[in-house]
């Protein structure tokens, strides 16, 4: 039984929701709020599995009950808003720790209010941050960094912004990344992450090459690949799955650039991109992967731990520092 508590200025919103939660077996509401005043004491008192909380409340926002949250509280955070995925307040809550934002569902929508449990359900069973801090081995040289490649699925656009923040202008490599995200949403994306590193971050097109300092944001519903001549390949992709798919970026630049490679694992659900990082490993390249007691979502990251693929384990602070250094650190399971 997964417990809900809904916190949402709308009484008419609140009951809507709960009788959505209501219809479903595995679900129960145990708490409302209009509003974030006694969020902790709430949380502290129900015991919720999740926290369902719109994005715009009175007197403040979604960022701001999340941060609050998470200095008590590891549990997971879903937006439930009819706000735009574009909106900057959406962002800052995501950076802030909540996992992802799932649209308000009409009643009589019978495949939405599907979607929304659907949704919910599938980030309240990910597996959540642990406390276990994997080994860490001997330093070992790394072979000139030509190409950063980056997989980040649920909970990571903040591990991603603040990686990029700690990279100067001067940065000596290109970075293509693979994140998860709804489509149509990734020029705003490229905007926000912009907003707070002195590297140029844009939506990568078909074609173009890669160059070095710059980020390019694979789009949603497609996967990208490096081609020889240093060339981004963009092309539609499957319906089923997650995409961009991170194991075809990261196979594709293991093939081009062996090992000049470093892959980046962050914050995800399931297993994507073990394959694409055994890749990168067995090519030569470094695969960094984003400390699974810093993750909201440790999904992926353990993943490649337990795949027994050397790795340097660290948060994204952490990582940045790696990414700029000429040897890496190996970890194992």
């Amino acid at each position: 039984m997964v417990r809900v508590l809904i916190i949402d200025d709308s009484a008419t919103v609140r009951r809507r929701l709960a009788i959505l939660f209501g219809v479903a077996s595995d679900f129960q509401v145990v708490g409302q709020a209009a509003n974030a005043t006694d969020v902790l004491l709430l949380i502290e008192r129900h015991h919720p599995d999740v926290v369902c909380l719109d994005v715009f409340l009175e007197e403040t926002d979604a960022a701001q009950v999340t941060r609050v949250i998470r200095t008590r509280s590891n549990v997971p955070i879903i937006l439930v808003s009819e706000a735009s995925r574009a909106a900057p307040e959406v962002f800052e809550a995501l950076a802030a720790g909540a996992l992802d934002l799932v649209p308000k569902p009409r009643l009589g929508d019978v495949e939405g209010v599907n979607r929304f449990l659907k949704a919910v359900r599938r980030i309240c069973l990910a597996p959540r941050a642990r406390e276990e801090i994997p080994r860490a081995g001997i330093r070992s040289p790394r072979t000139e960094t030509r190409l950063v490649v980056v997989g980040a699925s649920t909970g990571a656009p903040g591990p991603l912004r603040a990686l990029l923040a700690e990279l100067p202008s001067d940065f000596h490599s290109p970075i293509l990344v693979a994140q998860h995200l709804l489509p149509g949403f990734e020029d705003d994306f490229a905007r926000w992450l912009g907003a707070s590193t002195a590297l140029e971050v844009r939506v990568a097109q078909h074609g173009e090459c890669i160059t070095r300092g710059s980020v390019l944001l694979i789009p949603s519903g497609t996967d990208g690949r490096l081609l020889r001549g240093s060339r981004v390949e963009v092309r539609s992709a499957a319906v089923h799955g997650y995409h961009p798919s991170v194991d075809v970026l990261f196979k594709s630049a293991a093939e081009q650039l062996g090992a000049g490679v470093v892959a980046v694992v962050l914050s995800g659900i399931g297993s994507e991109g073990v394959e694409g990082a055994r890749a990168v490993a067995d090519a030569g390249g470094t695969v960094l992967i984003q400390d699974p007691g810093s993750c909201a979502v440790v999904g992926m990251p353990w993943a490649v731990l337990h795949a027994g693929i050397p790795a340097v384990a660290g948060s994204p602070a952490s990582l940045a520092r790696e990414l700029l250094r000429p040897g890496s650190r190996h970890v194992s399971s």
